[in-house]
């Protein structure tokens, strides 16, 4: 019977469907666009939870059973549920109050008005303040404990002590006998952490000067490790009131210093003393403005320390010259040389690169190079360091018992880096190591090596070579702490994209030798693919700890990223059935390719509404940045423009939009843009169903700069869109940006990828800016730019503006109040949005002119 009500039920949707009438995507479609949240899984396997939320709407909590596929539904949810008790309740606050859902027995307990709550990993016990007083209560016994006049509380994951702080005391007590004992007596607890085991704390305490303290449950009071008097606590510094935590061995304690304020003082010889000058000089290695920007937005004048515990020795790890690459381990540190790192190529700077042992200060120098490394890390059990040499396309391992550096990836002719033409290419990435450092897993562009950090054997293609092959792409579909733990008894789980296709899925990797990956699933959506997707699901599949059972997403261009539980990744359940799209006139894609004017066959992807008729004539709009075809099946969400375009609003009113891939090269990127984009435009003006003096360009930021080149180049658009764009690369070359940082960088080398400097070639700067052909443009251009812009000075849209009024072309400039590189402000979104779809209607579909768009707009009072 149930059978049956589920087929009437999907006839009955089939015929609505195709007799009723779609709505259209508005500028508030997207406040009740209900879309998935955070999500998780029981380590049984038995249940899974996921949150679904709208702007209009609260947060609401799903909890499936996986059993039956029953939902039980909550509303008002804060924050993530918990599972607890061996996944016997979920835990979590709603409606302003704590909530104690049983799973075996679909019971809920609700406490109102709790403030906050904390829960032990284990599960068993759970803290919460309810009405000025803490309650601690064991799920498994059902104990209950309450206290009254508790500050503040914390709970260790193994449930087996509770900290109190009340009335300047902290009360250490043990769950296990309920005993309690007075460990503290401060006026402050500050940045208070358990260790990793959950025997030990440590906190800060102190107003004008920080104290470190410390306590291990055999001992009978705190004590203090680092104080201002401390010997080894070099002179000008101090404890910084930032997070403090443990190594994973619970052995040292990692906080961080600051140097004390030193009183502005005026040297003796100073002529001058205005507190308003700011002076910039030659040998600085950092621009003023950087400086000062930092100094004001970060806190690079904090230094990562260790204290030894058993050594009871104190460590610095970091000073000005020398800064952390990553957390510390157990053992040792890595760090390496400050540097202005943007400037390397021309500043000849040598990087030292070190391994501090956390313990006793000694240092273990690895190598130094006039290069940044990548990848550069130490291996998990602290045996080897690995790193990526971008200069040599190899991968080298430094042997930290003996010193030994070894190259260990250069008989791999595949490259192993980003295919990219810029002078700063990175890797493709490591996937992890296995068991007990024995080997370590990297990829080239299509497959997956193994190395030997001893070089004793010769990397081995683990994918056999499929992946080049057939064009796939192979990565590694699980966590690096989820390795196998020997390649000979476990088989690897790979995630798949097919760069011909697109198609995403997964494959399976025997453990024997020489053996290729075997498919379980492609399919035209988007599961999980690492770095390819921008703004896809970044989520790897996420397997229950205590049953062979995954959880993941899966998306297409017509399907909102839902829920799917699987067991074999051949067969997918889906639980979750979020599909806000299905009410609208929504958007199919297909891949393109056309022959380019260079005569190479470009790629992109077009989308057209799902009611598309043939036998009309739609308006079509070119949006860009640089590659996007491998997001043919990503699903887009309703939302105002920040800068760009929103697709969804575009082809559900009438629009096509063309995504052309764009592939930049050293010196030629304004042509490369036009090469595409024009050649794209003359390709679909042949098409009967495009209206040929209805073509649009849209593009924001790189893509704004390549809207702004491509309008010099032709006349074949109707009207162009350009967001934050580049205009006057000589001026780009002088300018600061991201962070008041200096733009050289990004001209020469980086995305601009000019690869000389002006006065070494001034006719690739003028070849590529905009502003030197803006005479041959003749494309109605809005352009949107903001002042407060920190990666694209304002100046550049301005210099355009002013140049292309200079010659009365049709130019309009929007500039919204204290807003950046993309607009943030929802009134400013929704006022641009609305101001881009009426140029385009206008331009595009020949809509009559809105009014401020003709007449002169008056001068707003600030």
């Amino acid at each position: 019977m149930k059978k049956f009500i589920y087929i009437v039920i999907i006839f009955h949707s089939v015929l609505f469907g195709v007799t009723a009438q779609k709505k259209t995507i508005d500028n508030s479609s997207y406040k009740s666009w209900d879309q998935l949240s955070s999500y998780n899984l029981s380590s049984n396997g038995k249940y899974a939870w996921f949150k679904n939320w709208s702007l209009s709407s609260s947060r609401i909590l799903n909890v499936i059973f996986l059993t039956d596929f029953q939902k039980i539904i909550f509303p008002d949810i804060e924050g993530d549920p918990i599972w607890v008790s061996d996944n016997s309740y979920l835990i979590f606050k709603a409606k302003m109050a704590l909530n104690i859902f049983n799973l075996e027995t679909k019971k809920n307990q609700c406490i109102a008005d709790v403030k906050d709550f904390k829960v032990s990993k284990d599960g068993h016990w759970i803290a919460y303040n309810c009405q000025g007083q803490l309650t601690l209560k064991n799920l498994s016994s059902n104990y209950e404990k309450k206290y009254i006049g508790v500050e503040e509380s914390l709970l260790n994951d193994q449930g087996t002590t509770l900290l109190l702080q009340k009335k300047g005391i902290l009360i250490w007590v043990s769950l296990n006998d309920m005993s309690e004992k007075i460990i503290a007596e401060d006026s402050t607890y500050n940045k208070l952490k358990f260790d990793k085991a959950g025997t030990k704390i440590a906190y800060l305490t102190g107003s004008n000067e920080l104290i470190l303290k410390y306590f291990e449950s055999e001992m009978s009071e705190v004590q203090s490790l680092i104080a201002p008097t401390t010997s080894n606590l070099r002179n000008n510094f101090e404890i910084s009131d930032e997070p403090i935590w443990f190594s994973n061995n619970s052995e040292n304690i990692f906080f961080k210093l600051k140097k004390k304020e030193a009183q502005n003082q005026i040297l003796a010889n100073d002529t001058l003393s205005s507190s308003k000058v700011n002076i910039w000089y030659y040998k600085d290695e950092y621009l003023h403005s950087e400086r000062q920007y930092e100094e004001l937005n970060s806190n690079r004048s904090s230094y990562t320390a260790a204290f030894a515990i058993k050594q009871k020795n104190l460590v610095h790890l970091e000073n000005d010259k020398q800064i952390l690459i990553a957390s510390p381990g157990k053992h040792y540190a890595l760090v390496r040389t400050k540097v202005q790192e943007q400037e390397l190529y021309w500043n000849n700077a040598l990087i030292s690169y070190e391994l501090i042992s956390i313990t006793d200060g000694v240092k273990q120098p690895i190598i130094q190079v006039p290069n940044k490394l990548i990848d550069i890390a130490i291996s998990p059990t602290e045996k080897f360091v690995l790193w990526y040499d971008p200069n040599k396309d190899s991968y080298f391992s430094y042997e930290i018992g003996t010193g030994v550096t070894r190259d260990i990836s250069s008989q791999i002719i595949e490259p192993l880096f980003v295919d990219s033409d810029r002078a700063d290419p990175t890797s493709v990435g490591v996937a992890g190591w296995l068991y007990e450092d024995s080997s370590v897993l990297v990829y080239d562009r299509h497959d997956i090596w193994e190395l030997d950090p001893l070089s004793y054997s010769l990397p081995t293609n683990i994918t056999n070579s499929l992946g080049k092959k057939n064009n796939l792409a192979y990565r590694i579909a699980v966590m690096a702490d989820e390795m196998p733990h020997n390649r000979s008894d476990d088989s690897l789980l790979l995630v798949g994209l097919n760069l011909s296709t697109k198609e995403n899925g997964f494959w399976k990797l025997s453990s024997k030798k020489h053996s290729s990956p075997v498919m379980c699933s492609m399919s035209s959506s988007i599961y999980y693919f690492p770095s390819f997707f921008v703004g896809a699901p970044h989520v790897r599949p996420m397997k229950a700890k205590n049953a062979n059972i995954f959880l993941l997403t899966r998306c297409s261009v017509d399907q909102a990223p839902n829920l799917f539980i699987t067991s074999d990744f051949r067969n997918f359940n889906q639980i979750s059935d979020i599909a806000p799209q299905k009410d609208y006139n929504w958007m199919t894609s297909e891949l393109i390719r056309w022959k380019m004017l260079d005569g190479k066959i470009g790629e992109g992807i077009l989308y057209k509404p799902e009611n598309f008729d043939s036998t009309r004539k739609y308006p079509i709009i070119f949006h860009y940045y640089e590659r996007k075809s491998n997001e043919l099946n990503q699903f887009h969400m309703p939302s105002l423009s920040t800068g760009g375009l929103n697709i969804p609003w575009y082809v559900s009113n009438g629009y096509l939009v063309f995504l052309p891939d764009i592939k930049p090269s050293k010196g030629s990127i304004g042509d490369d843009a036009a090469n595409s984009v024009i050649s794209a435009g003359q390709y679909f003006a042949k098409k009967n169903w495009i209206d040929s003096t209805g073509m649009g360009l849209q593009g924001h930021s790189y893509g704004g700069y390549e809207t702004n080149y491509i309008i010099t180049k032709t006349s074949l658009f109707s009207a162009a869109q350009s967001s934050a764009g580049l205009s006057d690369l000589v001026s780009e070359f002088g300018g600061l940006g991201f962070g008041d940082k200096s733009l050289t960088f990004m001209t020469e080398v980086g995305q601009m990828n000019l690869g000389k400097a002006p006065w070494e070639d001034p006719l690739v700067y003028i070849k590529n800016s905009p502003i030197f052909y803006s005479n041959h443009v003749s494309t109605p251009l809005l352009i949107m730019h903001n002042k407060n812009d920190g990666a694209v000075p304002f100046s550049q849209s301005l210099e355009f503006f002013v140049s292309l009024r200079r010659q009365k072309i049709p130019v309009w400039l929007l500039q919204y109040d204290g807003e950046g590189h993309i607009l943030s402000n929802s009134i400013n979104k929704l006022d641009f949005s609305i101001r881009q779809q009426q140029f385009f209607d206008h331009f595009l579909k020949h809509t009559q002119i809105p009014k401020w768009l003709k007449e002169i707009a008056p001068i707003r009072k600030k």
